[in-house]
Protein backbone atom coordinates (compact mmCIF):
# COMPACT_ATOMS: atom_id res chain seq x y z
CA UNK A 1 0.00 0.00 0.00
CA UNK A 2 2.77 2.49 0.38
CA UNK A 3 4.24 2.18 -3.02
CA UNK A 4 0.62 3.05 -4.13
CA UNK A 5 0.53 6.57 -1.80
CA UNK A 6 4.06 6.97 -1.68
CA UNK A 7 3.33 10.48 -3.59
CA UNK A 8 0.43 12.06 -1.60
CA UNK A 9 2.73 14.96 -0.76
CA UNK A 10 3.52 16.20 -3.94
CA UNK A 11 1.65 18.59 -6.20
CA UNK A 12 -0.24 17.32 -8.87
CA UNK A 13 1.97 19.09 -11.42
CA UNK A 14 4.97 17.58 -9.81
CA UNK A 15 3.76 13.87 -10.35
CA UNK A 16 4.36 12.12 -13.11
CA UNK A 17 1.89 10.92 -15.49
CA UNK A 18 1.22 7.58 -13.84
CA UNK A 19 0.78 8.99 -10.43
CA UNK A 20 -1.55 11.60 -11.90
CA UNK A 21 -3.43 8.49 -13.43
CA UNK A 22 -3.13 6.89 -10.06
CA UNK A 23 -4.79 10.10 -8.24
CA UNK A 24 -8.07 10.33 -10.82
CA UNK A 25 -8.78 6.93 -10.24
CA UNK A 26 -8.49 7.45 -6.51
CA UNK A 27 -10.27 10.45 -6.14
CA UNK A 28 -13.19 8.73 -8.84
CA UNK A 29 -13.53 5.61 -6.08
CA UNK A 30 -13.87 7.95 -3.18
CA UNK A 31 -16.92 9.78 -5.08
CA UNK A 32 -20.71 8.29 -3.63
CA UNK A 33 -21.82 8.12 -6.92
CA UNK A 34 -23.36 4.62 -8.03
CA UNK A 35 -21.74 4.33 -11.14
CA UNK A 36 -18.65 5.05 -12.83
CA UNK A 37 -17.39 5.65 -16.90
CA UNK A 38 -13.68 5.12 -16.78
CA UNK A 39 -12.10 5.51 -20.05
CA UNK A 40 -8.45 3.73 -20.70
CA UNK A 41 -7.97 3.54 -16.96
CA UNK A 42 -4.69 1.61 -17.48
CA UNK A 43 -3.30 3.96 -19.72
CA UNK A 44 0.25 4.88 -17.67
CA UNK A 45 0.08 2.22 -15.00
CA UNK A 46 2.55 -0.36 -14.36
CA UNK A 47 1.42 -3.90 -13.72
CA UNK A 48 1.51 -3.45 -10.20
CA UNK A 49 -1.23 -1.16 -10.09
CA UNK A 50 -3.06 -2.79 -12.94
CA UNK A 51 -3.59 -5.60 -10.89
CA UNK A 52 -4.34 -3.45 -7.77
CA UNK A 53 -6.78 -1.83 -9.84
CA UNK A 54 -8.26 -5.45 -11.29
CA UNK A 55 -7.78 -6.83 -7.43
CA UNK A 56 -10.04 -3.28 -6.55
CA UNK A 57 -12.20 -3.76 -8.64
CA UNK A 58 -13.18 -7.30 -8.37
CA UNK A 59 -14.25 -6.96 -4.64
CA UNK A 60 -15.81 -3.99 -4.88
CA UNK A 61 -17.76 -4.12 -7.93
CA UNK A 62 -19.70 -0.70 -8.83
CA UNK A 63 -21.47 -0.02 -11.59
CA UNK A 64 -19.20 0.79 -14.50
CA UNK A 65 -18.77 1.59 -18.21
CA UNK A 66 -15.16 1.13 -18.97
CA UNK A 67 -13.59 1.69 -22.47
CA UNK A 68 -10.09 -0.45 -22.51
CA UNK A 69 -8.09 -2.03 -24.90
CA UNK A 70 -7.01 -4.43 -22.25
CA UNK A 71 -9.58 -7.39 -23.53
CA UNK A 72 -7.95 -9.81 -20.50
CA UNK A 73 -8.48 -6.72 -18.26
CA UNK A 74 -12.07 -6.61 -19.38
CA UNK A 75 -12.88 -10.12 -19.18
CA UNK A 76 -11.34 -10.41 -15.84
CA UNK A 77 -13.67 -7.21 -14.16
CA UNK A 78 -16.56 -7.42 -16.00
CA UNK A 79 -20.01 -9.59 -16.32
CA UNK A 80 -20.75 -8.01 -19.94
CA UNK A 81 -18.36 -6.86 -22.62
CA UNK A 82 -19.16 -5.32 -26.01
CA UNK A 83 -16.94 -4.42 -28.77
CA UNK A 84 -17.24 -1.85 -31.02
CA UNK A 85 -15.29 -2.03 -34.60
CA UNK A 86 -14.16 1.18 -36.49
CA UNK A 87 -16.95 2.50 -39.11
CA UNK A 88 -15.92 1.42 -42.52
CA UNK A 89 -17.39 3.99 -45.70
CA UNK A 90 -18.59 1.53 -48.46
CA UNK A 91 -17.21 2.01 -52.22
Amino acid sequence: MQKWFSFVSQKIEQMSIGQQKKVELAKSLSETAGSFIWEEPLNYLDVFNQEQIERLLNSFKPAMIIIERDHVFLDNVSDLVMTCSPFQKKA
